[in-house]
Formats: structure tokens, C-alpha cells, sequence
């Protein structure tokens, strides 16, 4: 009896660091999504036929909430959010614009294409591959 309890144990173990090692997933749907052992909260909802969202982010001096500085994203567009480490949230509006959110131990940075003309250079592969191909050339 012993021997079955303590290899279940060893077995939930295994399976939370598995899942806790995944490679980041999409965001593309409303909801909660506590990423990065819940270093980062993104909530995704709907107001008004628009997708708006928020990202926090778990500081030294406990947790700093950003959200878009522009309006919200139109709901019929092919969004997605791309959280690539504790450090780094990237979003694609559906059409012309990349926002990335850069959280550091005491600052959030956030750049878009707009400002910073060759961001999608830093871009992960994942998150470049899955943009537009229009939108890869705007930013080579």
C-alpha cells in the first residue's frame, strides 16, 4: 500500500512540471489564462461586439495590470495573443498591428510596430509564423 501511494505522488509530480514545460500556447477566445506558474493573468472579454484584454503581471512590489492604450480589438478579426515567457506577451490585433508587453522586476515596457518599426524582428518564430505574410515585410 505504501509503495502505490508514494508512486502516485511521484507521478502527479511528473505531470505538473510536464504541463508547467509545455511550449506556449495561443490565446484566441475569451477567458482567464493563468500562464507561466501564474507569473502572468491575460483576461480576454467582450464589450460591446469587441475584444478587449488585460495582462498582469506579478512585480516585486506585487501585481501591475496593462491593457491595450488603443481601442479594442473588432471581435470579427483573426486575433490571437501569444504569451512567450513571464517576460514577454505578444498580440496581434487582426489587422495591421503587434503589441508587445515587456514586464520587467520593476516596469512594463510596452512597444508596437507603429513606434518601433523592426519589433517583429525580436518576434518569437511561433507568433512571426502565424501573422500575416503582409504584415512580415512591413516589418523586415
Amino acid at each position: 500500500m505504501r509503495l502505490v501511494i508514494l508512486s502516485s505522488i511521484a507521478f502527479l509530480s511528473f505531470a505538473a512540471c510536464d504541463s508547467a514545460s509545455r511550449a506556449p500556447q495561443f490565446i484566441t477566445s475569451t477567458g482567464i489564462f493563468d500562464v507561466f506558474g501564474k507569473q502572468i493573468t491575460i483576461k480576454v472579454f467582450e464589450t460591446v461586439g469587441q475584444i478587449n484584454y488585460t495582462v498582469s503581471h506579478k512585480e516585486t512590489n506585487g501585481v501591475g495590470t496593462v491593457g491595450p492604450q488603443k481601442q479594442a480589438i473588432a471581435r470579427d478579426r483573426d486575433w490571437f495573443i501569444y504569451p512567450a515567457s513571464a517576460g514577454e506577451v505578444w498580440i496581434y490585433d487582426g489587422d495591421k498591428n503587434v503589441l508587445l508587453m515587456e514586464f520587467g522586476r520593476k516596469h512594463t515596457t510596452i512597444s508596437d510596430i507603429a513606434t518601433v518599426p523592426d519589433l517583429l524582428q525580436r518576434a518569437p518564430s511561433p507568433f512571426l509564423n502565424r501573422l500575416p505574410s503582409s504584415l512580415k515585410t512591413k516589418g523586415a
